[in-house]
This record gives C-alpha cells, structure tokens and sequence, in this order.
C-alpha cells in the first residue's frame, strides 16, 4: 500500500525551489505492534515504518531509498479490533503526512509573510530585582501577520494520490 504526495521541507523556499518539488512514492514497509501496560490497562502501541522513494519502480527494486519515518500510534486499535490493520495503518499514517505537509506550508509561508511586512518592535525594559540589571526586551506590536488557511496556488501540494499495487 503506497502513495505518491510531495515532501514539503521545513523551511522549504517555495518560490526559488517550487520546481524541485516533485512528488514521492511513501510505502508503508513495516508494522510492529507492542502491548503495553500503563496504570493496570493494556494499551496497543504501533510502529510504522514509512519508507519514500522516487517512484514506485525503484520502491519494486529497493533502490535508491530517500529516507525513512517511523510513527508510533497509540489508542489506533483495541483488543476487540477485527478489520485490516494495514488499510486502518495507511489511512492513518496519511492523516499524519498529511498534517505534517500542512503544517510546514504554513510555516513557509507565515516566514514569507513576516519577510514581506515585518513587524516594528517596541522595546520594554526590564529590572532584575535581585541584580538591578536592565535588559531590553523586544515585544511585538501587535501587527503580526499569520497565514491560517492554504492559498489557493498551494492547494496541490496537498494532494495525496492512492497508489494500491
């Protein structure tokens, strides 16, 4: 069970690397669940081992891999669970690439828009009580400017093509 989505780096410049972005083939390689006891109640903790290559046909190969992660999920599952655990692992683990991506694109771009309008900064100062020293904190001034949603041009960068092979 694999999928093709892009990596958004933390940090990532996209308007000087948009280019370099292209999208990876994510596979879940590996599953181990462990039984732990927390409080007199077993709990269900599962690794997942997630593996990126290229493209699918070097994955067929094992070449060429990109870099691995590995997820540990808790409260998944239960002792009762009857289902697929590969299907009810990749739905999940794409949740969580999901929101990653999405969170670093909103990094990049608050960055971007902190770079474009920086703020002006007020300077308090403030005394030790103890050492009577003075030192100069910068505070904000309350124009601040964050990016909460995903404009429109960055929209595909969010897509998460199913890959069933």
């Amino acid at each position: 069970m694999g999928f093709y989505t892009y990596i958004i780096p933390t940090g990532a410049i996209l308007e000087d690397n948009i280019e370099l972005l292209v999208k990876k083939y994510f596979i879940l390689d590996k599953i181990d669940i462990n039984y732990v006891m927390y409080n007199d109640t077993e709990e269900i903790h599962i690794d997942v081992k997630l593996n990126i290559y290229d493209s699918y046909e070097e994955r067929l190969v094992r070449g060429n891999l990109l870099m691995s992660m590995e997820f540990s999920i808790q409260g998944l599952i239960d002792k009762n669970f009857s289902e697929n655990l590969w299907s009810k692992c990749y739905l999940k683990i794409k949740e969580l690439v999901l929101n990653q991506n999405t969170e670093c694109l909103k990094e990049e771009l608050n960055l971007r828009e902190r770079e474009a309008n920086p703020p002006s900064y007020i300077e308090t100062l403030i005394t030790d009580p103890i050492t009577g020293i003075e030192t100069a904190i910068p505070l904000p001034d309350g124009n601040i400017i964050t990016v909460d949603s995903i404009p429109t041009q960055y929209q595909y960068l969010l897509e998460i093509d199913d890959h069933f092979n």
